[in-house]
């Protein structure tokens, strides 16, 4: 009897490795394009979703596997997609009269008059 061993192909490895230097040097050039931050958080996670579904599927071996994974994965994607919507609404559901922190950049500064210097000897009006 002859036993039939399974012999993973390389090569494909290789590719995906090579596919996964690649998308992460382009990551990295992304970051230097100014575009500003919400478009530049989602080319990084477009980019990212590629490389990992690369590593779930090649390297973790789920693109052989049986559907319930699939199912197993689409719902824990529609339970992340759940949470942003949520994490949206809340930004934006705020009890009236609240408002967010403000960066201390964007405060408006109060201009004081400057302390009198303390001499040691009584203030007499």
């Amino acid at each position: 009897m002859s036993e039939e061993t399974h012999h993973p192909n390389v090569k494909i490895y290789y590719y995906v490795f090579a596919t996964l230097l690649t998308l992460t040097v382009v990551t990295v050039l992304a970051s230097f394009i100014n575009v500003g931050i919400a478009l530049g958080v989602a080319i990084a996670l477009f980019i990212a979703v590629i490389k990992s579904s690369l590593v779930a599927s090649f390297f973790m071996h789920l693109i052989s596997e049986k559907k319930l994974i699939y199912y197993t994965l689409m719902m824990a994607g529609a339970f992340l997609l759940g949470m942003f919507v949520l994490f949206i609404f809340s930004y934006y559901n705020l009890p009236q009269g609240a408002e967010y922190i403000k960066e201390p950049a964007q405060q408006t500064q109060q201009h004081h008059e400057p302390a009198q210097k303390h001499t040691g000897e009584p203030h007499v009006p």
